[in-house]
């Protein structure tokens, strides 16, 4: 029945029609804050891919305010510059592993600390987003890795959330999309309302840091990471991982698939590694899917 009001209604049916109203109810029965006036001004962001290089290949994710695509992205890069699969297949080679974890582990520290926290752990790096790609950051982030005991000073970053849903799609045109959501709950079944029939699970337990530093009104960051790869313009891979080990999952998987020769299959069966997380750990769950053109 909601999916038919959807259908009938659009987009408005949820924001302005009776699930918003039932949603606003049901929010604040639980002592939430949110109003119509909330619902009826929210618009999605349609914003421009954060782009980069790789040996070749242009990778692509999702762009600014998020930045889980940065966080991939700039892992790559830091694995091109210290050209990681020279020091051999991370499966066999201690050196090549080594590096891969801590070129995750950097990259989840630059996506959750707080802008001030990184200029005192890291002098000299400009924590601005903007600026994680650039060829002065990936500099800086190498000469942070030069120096083994660099993450003794980092406060352990917070768990990702559990029960995801990952969708990679190609059509018969060959065109692709990868697309993530996520519930963001910690606690499934103890923690969730339903409104006629959809789940909010989470009323932002693990985000209240965030949601201070961000201020009223202000869109989130988020470290979600669906990646597609293209190759002389076209789409050859696409990946949309879940779990808190999302990143790193993603980071082995394109090195797998790009470096190592890998078929996607082979690519997600390899062991993982994961972290740094301290309390509930949960391994990413990746998906990806080849374009025609490489089938």
């Amino acid at each position: 029945d909601l999916l038919k009001r959807v259908a009938s209604n659009g987009a408005k049916y949820m924001y302005q029609g009776d699930w918003a109203h039932h949603f606003v109810d049901a929010v604040q029965r639980e002592g939430g804050k949110i109003t119509l006036d909330d619902m009826a001004s929210y618009k999605a962001l349609w914003t421009e891919p954060v782009r980069a290089t790789y040996h070749g290949y242009e990778v692509a994710s999702v762009g600014l305010p998020s930045l889980g695509g940065l966080q991939t992205l700039g892992a790559l890069k830091l694995a091109e510059a210290i050209n990681v699969t020279k020091q051999g297949d991370y499966r066999h080679s201690a050196d090549a592993l080594y590096s891969m974890i801590q070129i995750a582990r950097l990259q989840a520290v630059l996506a959750n600390a707080p802008a001030q926290q990184l200029k005192t752990i890291f002098p000299g790096l400009d924590p601005a987003p903007e600026s994680r790609l650039s060829t002065a950051t990936t500099k800086r982030l190498l000469s942070i890795l030069q120096d083994k005991s660099w993450y003794k000073n980092v406060l352990a970053v917070q768990p990702a959330p559990n029960h995801s849903s990952g969708v990679v799609v190609v059509d018969e045109q060959g065109n692709v999309a990868a697309v993530l959501h996520s519930c963001n709950c910690l606690l499934w079944g103890t923690t969730g309302i339903f409104v006629d029939g959809v789940s909010v699970p989470d009323a932002a337990t693990f985000q209240q840091d965030a949601m201070a530093r961000a201020g009223q009104g202000v869109r989130l960051p988020e470290t979600t990471n669906p990646v597609i790869v293209l190759k002389n313009g076209k789409p050859v891979l696409a990946s949309s991982t879940i779990g808190s080990a999302l990143q790193e999952v993603t980071l082995q998987n394109l090195i797998n698939v790009l470096d190592l020769g890998m078929d996607p299959q082979s690519a997600v069966e390899q062991p993982n590694f994961e972290g740094p997380y301290i309390g509930i750990s949960l391994t990413g769950t990746p998906q990806l899917q080849l374009s025609k053109e490489v089938l």
